[in-house]
C-alpha cells in the first residue's frame, strides 16, 4: 500500500511539476478537448489545463476567468487528496461524509451541469470577456 501511495504522490508531482514548466497555451503536448473539437461548445472541464498552469504561477485571477468551476474546486480536490494520501478518511468519517457523500456528489453534479450549461451563454461569454 505504501508503494502505491509513493508511485501517487511521485506521479502527482511530476505532472504538478510538468504543468508548472510547460505553458498549454503554447505546448503541442497538451490535449485538445475532444468535445469542443466537435461541438464547438465549451465543456466544463475546458480551460482546466491553462488555468492549472496559472493557478501554479500565483494567477489565481486569470485562472478563475479560463475556468471558474476549477479553481472553486481547488480546495475540494486538496481536501480529497489529503483525505485519501493521510488514511484521513476513517479518522475523520464524518466529515468525509458530508464533504464526499451521496447528496454532495449530487449536489456537485448539478453544479457541473449548470455550469455547463450557463458557459455556453451568450451572457457568460459577456461577461468574462470584461474581466
Amino acid at each position: 500500500m505504501m508503494k502505491l501511495k509513493s508511485f501517487f504522490l511521485f506521479l502527482l508531482f511530476s505532472v504538478i511539476l510538468a504543468y508548472y514548466f510547460i505553458d498549454p497555451k503554447v505546448s503541442s503536448w497538451t490535449l485538445m478537448c475532444p468535445f469542443k473539437s466537435v461541438t464547438s461548445y465549451d465543456c466544463p472541464g475546458c480551460g482546466s489545463q491553462r488555468a492549472f498552469h496559472e493557478v501554479l504561477h500565483g494567477n489565481l485571477d486569470k485562472a478563475f476567468i479560463l475556468n471558474p468551476l476549477f479553481v472553486i474546486a481547488i480546495p475540494f480536490f486538496v481536501q480529497f487528496l489529503v483525505f485519501q494520501i493521510g488514511d484521513l478518511k476513517m479518522k475523520y468519517l464524518k466529515c468525509y461524509q458530508i464533504i464526499f457523500g451521496f447528496k454532495s456528489i449530487l449536489v456537485y453534479l448539478v453544479i457541473l451541469i449548470l455550469f455547463f450549461i450557463v458557459r455556453n451563454t451568450s451572457f457568460y461569454h459577456e461577461a468574462f470577456s470584461r474581466l
